[in-house]
């Protein structure tokens, strides 16, 4: 259904929020980092080519994981100790203008 919003199988999120969302330069670099390759968030960090912050990266992977855009899952490594990997799941964002507005329909890879 794709009434005033955006919807999937997870998640629902108004046009106005995707918009605001996907217009965020530093939400689009992280989705453009992980699209090709999961990574954790140390890694975004650090591969992204604009200047931003382990907190910033933070916000977004949480902000774009509410949104059902990213997916992550939790790993452990050879000490034991745990981290989130974090991959795109988003393939696609059409947006319609109609009587009822602006809608906007996500396709993910789940």
């Amino acid at each position: 259904m794709n009434v005033d919003g955006i919807s999937n199988e997870t998640q629902s999120l108004p046009s106005e929020e995707l918009l605001e969302l996907l217009g965020d330069r530093y939400a689009r670099r992280v989705l453009q980092t992980i699209h090709e390759e999961p990574m954790a968030a140390q890694q975004i960090a650090e591969a992204v080519e604009i200047e931003i912050s382990k907190p910033t990266v933070y916000r977004r992977l949480d902000q774009l994981e509410r949104a059902g855009l990213v997916a992550s899952e939790t790993l452990f490594d050879a000490g034991g100790n745990h981290y989130r990997r974090y991959r795109a799941i988003l393939e696609s964002v059409t947006l319609r203008v109609g009587a009822d507005g602006l809608t906007a329909s996500v396709r993910t890879d789940q």
